[in-house]
């Protein structure tokens, strides 16, 4: 087997996802335009988006406005200089699925904090040229027409990157970009088989970094939920369905149709570009 079917082994080895401890939330701050704090257990810290709120929290915006999002669904629209005390319960029916959904995002976005320190503190005992990396590492696939591999770094960097798409079972290469151009490499031209799984990999001089493309078939896409995108929920919880099954086309493709929907919420942008982030 080629060297770089090794790193393939190797990836699928080494992929593991982090948790944290569940905490009773029970709003999330999805857009704020100005500045304010909110105060827990007598501490008052800075407002930032994304944030969670525990019942009681008291929230307080020195200037602009905000949105927060109770996790029954329905949203408050602050204002400077009216203090709002966070309410909130898990509710029942339609009201406690929604909950479910923003407790699983605010949990993601604690996972995030963790895993973005961690990967900080790895580039700098890696070095900058280590450190160039594409998202996503593992995906199932389920439409190539709007997958795309993203680059962690400027493509005007000073050095050539190229992309190579791979058969795992055969380790030849189906589909190559000679040069990339720009940060987002559109793999639509791909011809993906059905039940098959690939690898692409991003080159310099050397091998970068490598992602397992596993595509589903007829009978694995039959089975997946459908959603209809009516109000932010939806996003959210399409979103939060996509990652679990580790299709992470599918999560950004959805995120990035959130904020056509929905710009002024910079919660989407948040999940999106740490979603990106690679491993």
């Amino acid at each position: 087997m080629r060297r770089i079917g090794l790193y393939c082994m190797l990836l699928l080895v080494s992929l593991a996802s982090m948790g944290q401890g569940s905490k009773d939330y029970v709003a999330m701050l999805f857009s704020l335009d100005g500045e304010g704090v909110y105060t827990r257990d007598g501490k008052s810290e800075n407002l930032m988006v994304p944030q969670n709120f525990l019942k009681g929290d008291k929230i307080l915006l020195s200037s602009g406005t905000a949105t927060l999002m109770l996790f029954s669904g329905d949203e408050v629209n602050l204002k400077a200089n009216e203090e709002y005390t966070v309410s909130g319960s898990t509710g029942t029916g339609a009201e406690s699925e929604k909950n479910s959904t923003f407790q699983s995002v605010s949990e993601l976005i604690d996972e995030d904090h963790e895993r973005i320190s961690q990967r900080n503190a790895a580039y700098k005992v890696r070095g900058a040229f280590s450190a160039v990396k594409a998202f996503p590492s593992l995906s199932g696939l389920i439409d190539g027409s709007y997958a795309e591999v993203v680059l962690n770094v400027d493509v005007n960097a000073g050095f050539q990157l190229s992309l190579e798409v791979y058969d795992q079972a055969t380790d030849e290469v189906v589909w190559k970009l000679d040069r990339i151009t720009a940060k987002e490499v559109s793999l639509k031209d791909v011809d993906f088989v059905p039940g098959e799984s690939y690898y692409w990999s991003l080159r310099a001089r050397d091998v970068l970094d490598i992602g397992i493309i596993n595509v589903w078939n007829d009978e694995k896409k039959s089975e997946l939920k459908k959603f209809a995108y009516n109000e932010k929920i939806d996003y959210l919880t399409a979103y939060n369905y996509y990652k679990e099954q580790e299709l992470m086309y599918d999560a950004r493709h959805v995120l990035k149709l959130a904020i056509r929907k929905y710009p002024e919420s910079d919660l989407f942008e948040y999940l999106l570009e740490n979603l990106e982030i690679p491993d």
